[in-house]
């Protein structure tokens, strides 16, 4: 976090700017306790729930606001980067990295059990899908959805005025971002390998009150 903290000095990006930066950071681990309660059960949660709850653990809205110590994005004013249509775009990040996360990492939790915030299984367990084929089609659309929609914002941005063009480029480079932390996903040597991760503790043989 020091490190970090150096970075956006040294960019000159504004206080209050990073503050919402490792804000994002704080509602990420708190989710992380919410994500653990529901693993620790087996129970996978409402739609209106993971949906909430994954597009903060899923680290893209904290993407979103490093992203502004890049090129010259810490420029940007409040009235851009607090606009209703770019706060969208942080969550319809957060939400498709969650989503990649989720679809790449199934099969290593199909096969170890316990670890129910997943698309695919809040889909089969909300829509009550017999099929995990079936479940997989509809989350697959779920997530054309909000790209589909991610992908409509960036093509219809609000007139920003004098900072249109340095907005344009935040909001094609948020697009970028998701494509790259897919790649990485896609690439982990052992992320999703069984025995390379660590176990939660409800399969680890530890305890969760």
């Amino acid at each position: 976090m020091y490190m970090i903290r150096q970075d956006a000095i040294a960019c000159g990006m504004p206080a209050h700017m990073y503050e919402e930066f490792i804000g994002s950071i704080l509602d990420l681990i708190t989710r992380y306790g919410e994500e653990k309660e529901h693993n620790a059960k087996s129970t996978p949660p409402s739609m209106a729930v993971y949906r909430d709850t994954r597009r903060q653990t899923s680290g893209g809205i904290c993407y979103a606001r490093y992203l502004c110590m890049q090129k010259n994005y810490c420029d940007l004013p409040d009235s851009v980067l607090h606009h209703p249509t770019i706060l969208r775009m942080h969550n319809l990040l957060g939400t498709l990295v969650g989503y990649h996360s989720d679809f790449i990492s199934l099969p290593k939790e199909l096969a170890r059990g316990g670890d129910v915030m997943n698309l695919v299984m809040v889909v089969q367990n909300e829509s009550q899908l017999s099929l995990e084929e079936e479940a997989r089609a509809r989350a697959l659309e779920i997530h054309n959805e909000s790209l589909d929609e991610l992908i409509r914002l960036q093509n219809t941005l609000p007139d920003f005025g004098e900072w249109q063009k340095i907005a344009r480029e935040y909001a094609d480079d948020m697009g970028v971002l998701v494509q790259g932390v897919y790649s990485w996903h896609i690439q982990s040597s052992g992320r999703y390998v069984a025995g390379v991760y660590v176990e939660p503790e409800h399969l680890a043989g530890g305890r969760v009150d």
